[in-house]
């Protein structure tokens, strides 16, 4: 096997810049080095690349400068190689072509760049504002109709102030608590309340060692950052049990480097 056709199956691509992008190259380094590296010492993962390409100036575009910055030295220190400004033009079996004209050998591919709602939605002859989704109003009625709904992913949601709201879990779980007391006032022949988005801020883990976070308008990174997001992701779970064993995963993983054999195909 030539070293090209070995470099091209060790090396990813990561096509997107948004949290899921990096927060994804960050744990492809990590599975590699820390979880690989370890029960495989007759391979040097340093043959191993990553990238990630963002059609951006900067990576994290909706964070504060700073963390932007902040993240991007991080992803230095890693060696995971960022390409600005560029799109990907196409994906073959074997390589990533730019609009810039670079190509790169790889076969392994992960997409997080841009999103749509699901086509799906086509087939229920609803209103729809483009690939945002399904239009609505501010108290989350469809347009046009008077007793249908729709929020989450296949939602354009606006709120009060005719702002949109981002399709991720924060604005989802917003919109599910809102819609349900529209409803029970709908039935009750009461006054609706027209949605409003309090965004909370947003936590991006690069590892298991340091984040960059914002949350309610502080700023803050590194190992503080991380604790913080794991931290805030036990309270998100709602069973017990899993709470107990992913911390328990987590504070072991302080002393022994995770096992190989626990990774699991899905």
């Amino acid at each position: 096997m030539s070293e090209e056709t070995i470099r091209s199956k060790l090396t990813f691509v990561v096509i997107g810049g948004n949290a899921t992008g990096v927060e994804i190259a960050s744990e492809i380094h990590a599975l590699a080095h820390k979880t690989l590296a370890p029960d495989y010492p007759n391979i040097d993962f340093n043959w191993g690349r990553i990238f990630l390409v963002d059609a951006n100036e900067e990576v994290l575009k909706e964070l504060d400068e700073s963390l932007r910055r902040a993240a991007r030295r991080h992803l230095e220190e890693l060696d995971i190689k960022v390409v600005n400004n560029v799109r990907a033009e196409e994906v073959t079996a074997d390589r990533v072509i730019l609009d810039d004209g670079q190509e790169l050998m790889t076969e392994n591919v992960i997409w997080t760049a841009g999103n749509r709602a699901s086509i799906k939605i086509e087939d229920l002859d609803l209103p729809l504002q483009g690939e945002a989704g399904i239009e609505t109003d501010e108290y989350m009625r469809v347009k046009g109709y008077e007793n249908v709904w729709a929020i989450g992913d296949c939602a354009a949601n606006i709120d009060k102030n005719g702002e949109p709201v981002p399709p991720n879990a924060q604005g989802a779980s917003q919109e599910g608590k809102a819609l349900a007391k529209n409803i029970l006032a709908t039935i009750d022949g009461e006054e609706l309340t027209p949605f409003e988005y309090e965004p909370m801020g947003q936590l991006v883990e690069l590892g298991s060692q340091f984040a960059v976070n914002e949350v309610m308008g502080v700023k803050f990174k590194g190992l503080p950052a991380a604790l913080f997001w794991r931290a805030a992701y036990l309270t998100k779970l709602e069973m017990p049990e899993a709470r107990a064993r992913i911390a328990a995963d987590w504070f072991l993983d302080l002393f022994f480097h995770p096992s190989v054999t626990q990774i699991r195909g899905r």
